[in-house]
């Protein structure tokens, strides 16, 4: 009959079987110790990803930028062009409009002491 193992059992086996604990318990704390290094580089990996995901969502951004700056800056420039373009033609009424006549000057004067004399209530008009 085999002799029952506890307390009452031989030196040599209880520490057998107190190595088996501690090398089990040692094997469960390597065990942990690797899964929790496993979850460590998962997590770094998500978080590279993550990261990669922002960076890639920055350059989105600023390319999106770019493109709305360059379009304002083109109508802008189309405007001024337009602008000046208006300006150009205005001139070149005004440059081939006739010039003073003989007898402008007069007239504008007249004109002027005209408009002088409503303002400051002269009631009597200027000759002319």
């Amino acid at each position: 009959m085999d002799e029952p193992r506890g307390p009452s059992s031989r030196p040599d086996e209880q520490a057998d079987t107190a190595t088996d604990t501690v090398a089990a318990a040692m094997e469960r704390v390597l065990r942990a110790e690797r899964e929790t290094e496993d979850a460590i580089a998962r997590c770094r990996e998500e978080a590279e990803g993550i990261l990669e995901q922002a960076r890639a969502q920055v350059r989105d951004i600023a390319r999106r930028t770019d493109e709305r700056i360059g379009a304002v800056q083109a109508r802008c420039a189309d405007a001024t062009r337009e602008h000046l373009a208006s300006l150009a033609r205005r001139a070149e009424v005004l440059e081939a409009s006739p010039t003073w006549h003989e007898g402008d000057t007069e007239r504008l004067q007249r004109a002027a002491e005209r408009l002088a004399a409503r303002l400051t209530g002269d009631v009597s008009e200027p000759a002319g």
